[in-house]
């Protein structure tokens, strides 16, 4: 009784009859709540067999029950497909949630992607037309939306739903009616007809709007009412997170190390390199599944980097969690202040030396973009190498001075123009300069 009276509370004055008529055509309760525009959350979150015998008992007490559906026997809405039963039923709900908590993600914030099948466009845009509701429904995604969040929020430990957020929820609803129907829209049957050698995508959620938008007479070719499906929707569920970047700059003193694994013919050419110096320091921090090392320019295998390093960002893909700054800092730093890397047979001493790849050791931690950190090493100054060379300071141009360009930057298309501040060097050419090491000799 609490809950008919809730329901009659909701619904507009005067609109029972055309929401009767919804529900003889084979509309689940939740589409006709969303035609009758109720905001209620709650009201959405209830089980299906519960909404609907509280709407058959709601038909009832206002003298008009419900005749038995043709869709009813299918158990097939005929507005949203069966959308809806597709992610809140109970077994398809636990389904949900177990995915939810084996994905493994530590995070504090969610966000949730829906894409559904653009029949569901069709058909509600056809039932309003059929029985002349004037409101616009509520948007189906949004009031799925409403009944996922705090189910998926408690399944991820009392995570807050944030549209920005770097973990995402992936529901993707397909059916097999969306193409045929959707060929039923003139615009739509129009342009696959006018591009019959382009490969277009008929199943367009975003294109089908756009064509019901600009219809202003319902056409012929469209059903109306709809037609009752016999098949409910499928569902796909994928959890995926955003990927982290470590930007830094990195030192090479000894030559033989190669920037990427060097694969020749199938067989490996070196014990190691650079790349997987620095991701195996980095990776265990984020637990990632894997990473891709991006670096601006490079360096041949017999060719040193000297200087303030050659810039890189190294790409972590499927991060189980987000350790804290100082932390994941500290412990790069601890690891890789000079990272062993291989052993090799120099010929002209006949000495063993250790390759040692080694971030700059005024490196610092600082955040870097969504969900993603940067070691930061831009600082400009005087330092010795191992050799006890001097290098270069750097600082911005000034018009009237000395200039060279360094094409050291992360993008090709930014140059940074740098004069020389010590009369004892002389800078190489510009080609010379590629490597971005800032000593006068070349590497």
């Amino acid at each position: 009784m609490a809950a008919n009276a809730t329901l009659l509370g909701l619904l507009p004055a005067g609109s029972f009859e055309k929401l009767h008529a919804l529900k003889s055509l084979g509309v689940c309760v939740r589409c006709i709540l969303r035609y009758a525009a109720v905001t209620d959350h709650e009201l959405y979150s209830l089980d299906s067999a519960e909404l609907s015998a509280t709407w058959d008992t709601f038909s009832a007490a206002q003298g008009q029950p419900v005749p038995d559906a043709p869709a009813a026997i299918a158990g097939v809405c005929t507005c949203c497909l069966d959308v809806f039963e597709g992610a809140l039923g109970a077994s398809n709900r636990a389904d949900l949630v177990a995915k939810a908590k084996d994905c493994g993600y530590a995070t504090t914030t969610f966000m949730i992607a829906i894409q559904i099948p653009s029949a569901t466009l069709i058909r509600q845009h056809s039932l309003s037309h059929h029985v002349k509701f004037p409101s616009t429904p509520i948007d189906l995604k949004e009031v799925l939306k409403w009944c996922l969040t705090p189910i998926l929020a408690t399944a991820l430990n009392n995570a807050t739903y944030v549209a920005t957020s770097d973990v995402s929820i992936h529901l993707h609803f397909q059916h097999e009616l969306s193409e045929q129907e959707a060929m039923q829209v003139p615009t739509i049957r129009d342009t696959i007809m006018q591009n019959k050698r382009r490969k277009l995508e008929i199943d367009a959620f975003g294109a089908v709007t756009r064509a019901l938008q600009s219809m202003h007479d319902f056409p012929s070719t469209m059903p109306c009412p709809p037609t009752v499906a016999k098949t409910p929707c499928s569902l796909t569920v994928k959890m995926e997170r955003a990927p982290t970047y470590v930007a830094g700059r990195y030192l090479k003193y000894q030559r033989g190390l190669s920037q990427t694994p060097w694969v020749l013919d199938g067989e490996r050419l070196g014990e190691s390199s650079v790349e997987e110096a620095i991701g195996d320091i980095v990776l265990p921090h984020f637990h990632a599944k894997s990473y891709k090392f991006h670096t601006a320019g490079r360096e041949d295998v017999d060719v040193r980097m000297l200087g303030n390093g050659r810039p890189f960002i190294l790409e972590l893909i499927g991060t189980m969690r987000q350790p804290r700054l100082r932390r994941a800092h500290g412990g790069c730093r601890r690891q890789g202040g000079r990272a062993p890397v291989a052993r090799a047979l120099r010929k002209d001493t006949g000495r063993s030396e250790r390759n040692e790849c080694r971030p700059r050791r005024d490196s610092r931690l600082s955040t870097h973009g969504q969900g993603g950190f940067a070691i930061d090493a831009d600082r400009p100054g005087i330092d010795r190498g191992r050799n006890g060379s001097r290098s270069c300071k750097l600082a911005p141009t000034r018009s009237g001075k000395r200039t060279a360009v360094s094409y050291g930057s992360l993008r090709s298309s930014r140059r940074t123009a740098w004069r020389l501040s010590t009369r004892s060097r002389t800078w190489p050419s510009r080609k010379k300069r590629l490597c971005g090491c800032s000593t006068a000799a070349r590497c």
